[in-house]
């Protein structure tokens, strides 16, 4: 782990993660790590999928959440103020007929809560992403081949807020901000085999309403962004809308 000043101009070595793994996937909460396998188990002998706890000076690492199942995937960890959401998946072998690169049964989202460090299952559905308000203390999740849902923490309630398209967004992955939902159907067409399938952004209110439909340059190329932009890579450039624009935008322009 390194640590590197805004300007670039010194950087300081922490600590080591450990063994060296294109895999590693890091969040950052407080002052921790937490740091997991993005690859997932991929043997009999290979089972359990682990998130350690690293502080900052190196001097604390902990396992604080582990899933033991063969096929078994931590697919997303996200921190929403004192809780990490997990999402778990058991990934398999896809199939020429179905045209499907891989098979993925989802086994729903925990929470780790980081100062009580209790664990519980807040989702148990085939859930491929998931996005979490905190002021309307709601979770936003996508289920496979269903749509997307929100369920309220304190009332438990869960409710369809906007259906899925055959082939188009049969899985998602999803972000938000202070006013809208996106959904990106890029990971599905990765999964059937379509290179020529478009791809597209739905940008959604908190009720489920369409608000718009942005095409997207291809599998891979989106990122949600932050609160001021959203980007994409088109042809080795990085190209961006305004999020004060996202509601009607569909054009992607050049950073200039």
């Amino acid at each position: 782990m390194v640590k590197i000043t805004a300007d670039g101009n010194s950087r300081q070595k922490m600590f080591s993660l450990g063994t060296k793994n294109i895999s590693y996937k890091l969040v950052f909460s407080n002052d921790y790590i937490y740091l997991y396998n993005r690859r997932g188990s991929i043997s009999d002998d290979d089972t359990k999928q682990t998130i350690r706890k690293i502080s900052l000076d190196g001097k604390e690492d902990d396992v604080v959440f582990e899933f033991d199942e063969k096929g078994c995937q931590i697919s997303a960890v996200k921190s929403y103020g004192d809780n990490l959401f997990i999402m778990i998946n058991v990934v398999g072998e896809g199939d020429k007929e179905s045209r499907t690169m891989v098979t993925m049964s989802g086994k729903g989202v925990y929470s780790y809560n980081t100062k009580t460090k209790e664990t519980n299952k807040v989702i148990d559905d085939k859930v491929t992403d998931f996005t979490v308000n905190i002021e309307k203390n709601t979770i936003f999740y996508y289920v496979a081949n269903k749509g997307l849902y929100k369920k309220e923490f304190d009332k438990n309630e869960v409710k369809k807020i906007f259906n899925y398209s055959d082939k188009e967004n049969n899985y998602a992955q999803l972000s938000s901000d202070k006013q809208y939902i996106y959904i990106n159907n890029e990971f599905y067409r990765n999964m059937i085999l379509t290179k020529s399938a478009k791809t597209y952004t739905w940008v959604i209110d908190y009720d489920g309403n369409q608000i718009n439909k942005i095409e997207t340059p291809g599998i891979y190329s989106t990122y949600f962004g932050d609160k001021r932009n959203t980007f994409c890579i088109h042809d080795g450039d990085v190209q961006y809308i305004s999020k004060s624009r996202i509601n009607s935008d569909t054009e992607w322009h050049d950073i200039k």
